[in-house]
């Protein structure tokens, strides 16, 4: 081969290696192109997404914290209405535990609640206490039963409200009977005698203040009995159940109360003994009746309790019916606490004047304060 061959022969090589070469990077050029818009493509798309992400995050924030403000407020109002109603529910708890405690013992009432078997208990010494009033069948007869059920409401009112201050227990009323007793259910060792006495003292003088609905310038009269011995106490009844006293104890009182007089507190000759321990009270001897189902019995007049220079019945504290009905101890009614006094009338005829008695005297003898 001449050299004009040859070279033609590089020419035409390297000819053919350039375009080669060129195809090569156009096609990679042709592919390149397509990603590089793909990128930018995609680019173009995520910002777009985000402008409308934050775009809807705008939109959707004030709704979302209105919601959550919602539901705050909603879960305070909430949270205050159950507390609300967790305080009414123990108040109504504590209601009902109240009245049950007034118709029953706390200690019987406990171990109701528990659904257990309450065992009758029995007491060695007692002192009861049975008040009934003075011509309430001819009474009654005279006026409307509504006036009946006011005038005996006004009366046991009158009543309860006193009894609070001694260590007493009420039993139960029937009718115009009224029973009380102490030494039971919370045992008090002797005491039982005195704090009977004090208030057969007390609600002998208080039944004065209660009028008779239809005979409003007349007064009510009580006779009451008091008696002193052992006793058995339980519940009797399902339905309605009753803390009942039972034993000899219960029936010489009753007996004791039907043979007394009107305004007396007519006392057995055990009551007597365990009053004259203390040398406290003024005691007269009534002497030897006969009592039904007993025989002949020696029994006692109480007078009066020795400390006070006024007899016991002339004075009665002042009590409104309509004030012990919202209050028990509402200022300004009979008894009333702290530095308040308590106005006591003389009934007797050289007394007309009314009393005022400061109130540390009332609670160191609040059957009877004293007087000048």
């Amino acid at each position: 081969m001449s050299s004009l061959d040859l070279m033609k022969t590089e020419c035409l090589a390297s000819g053919t290696l350039s375009s080669a070469s060129i195809k090569r990077r156009l096609i990679n050029k042709r592919r390149v192109a397509p990603r590089a818009q793909q990128d930018a493509d995609s680019d173009c798309q995520l910002c777009s997404m985000r402008v409308c992400l934050l775009a809807i995050a705008c939109l959707i924030y004030p709704v979302v914290m209105l919601s959550f403000k919602q539901m705050t407020e909603w879960i305070q109002d909430y949270a205050k209405t159950l507390k609300e109603k967790t305080e009414d529910l123990k108040r109504q708890r504590q209601l009902a535990e109240d009245l049950l405690h007034q118709m029953l013992p706390k200690s019987v009432a406990k171990q109701l609640r528990q659904h257990r078997h309450v065992e009758a208990e029995s007491y060695e010494k007692v002192t009861i206490f049975f008040s009934d009033i003075v011509g309430f069948t001819s009474i009654s007869a005279s006026c409307t039963p509504l006036q009946v059920v006011e005038m005996l409401n006004n009366l046991y009112m009158c009543f309860d409200t006193r009894i609070d201050s001694y260590d007493v227990y009420k039993v139960e009323t029937i009718g115009d009977a009224y029973m009380v007793v102490s030494g039971l259910p919370e045992r008090n060792g002797d005491r039982h005698a005195d704090e009977i006495a004090k208030m057969s003292l007390d609600l002998v003088a208080a039944v004065r203040q209660v009028s008779i609905p239809h005979m409003p310038n007349q007064r009510l009269q009580l006779r009451a009995g008091i008696h002193t011995g052992p006793c058995v106490a339980g519940i009797v009844g399902y339905k309605m159940p009753r803390y009942c006293l039972f034993g000899d104890t219960v029936n010489t009182a009753s007996r004791m109360e039907s043979t007394s007089l009107p305004q007396k507190i007519h006392a057995s000759s055990e009551t007597y003994l365990a009053l004259m321990k203390d040398n406290a009270y003024e005691l007269q001897l009534r002497g030897e009746i006969e009592v039904k189902g007993k025989g002949k019995m020696n029994t006692y007049w109480l007078v009066g309790h020795k400390n006070y220079s006024v007899q016991n019945d002339s004075l009665v504290c002042h009590w409104n019916p309509n004030m012990a009905r919202k209050k028990k101890t509402a200022a300004g009614s009979v008894v009333s606490v702290g530095n308040s006094s308590v106005t006591v009338q003389s009934l007797s005829e050289n007394a007309n004047s009314p009393v005022s008695i400061p109130s540390a005297v009332v609670s160191q003898t609040p059957q009877h304060p004293q007087t000048d």
